[in-house]
């Protein structure tokens, strides 16, 4: 369980963040020597959990909010919590792109603005 999986390289954390699963994105971090073991993996896009945490929710967790700017909202808010958590150096690397997470997000951001 604590494993990540081989075909993306993800634990059940980076699933949790990426699918924004809060209450089990909490309880992995209140095991905290467990959840700082499991953030330090990468996907083979170069992607860390800040960067999966800058990408927009599934569709199916975008539509628990009817309001765009109120998503927008929830989705900063996480991409927030996940910061708060991670080790600092994750804000500035760069994915196989060139993007930091925060790149990323913005990018994510302004193509649901504008549909």
């Amino acid at each position: 369980m604590w494993k990540a999986d081989r075909n993306d390289n993800y634990t059940i954390f980076h699933i949790a963040v990426s699918n924004r699963l809060e209450e089990l994105f909490k309880f992995i971090y209140d095991i905290r020597s467990i959840a700082d073991l499991m953030v330090e993996s990468y996907d083979h896009e170069g992607n860390n959990i800040l960067h999966l945490a800058g990408k927009l929710a599934p569709h199916n967790r975008l539509n628990v909010v009817s309001e765009s700017a109120l998503q927008m909202q929830r989705e900063l808010l996480w991409f927030q919590a996940v910061e708060e958590i991670v080790p600092r150096k994750f804000a500035e690397e760069k994915n196989n792109d060139g993007l930091t997470p925060w790149d990323l997000f913005i990018i994510y951001l302004s193509k649901n603005t504008k549909d």
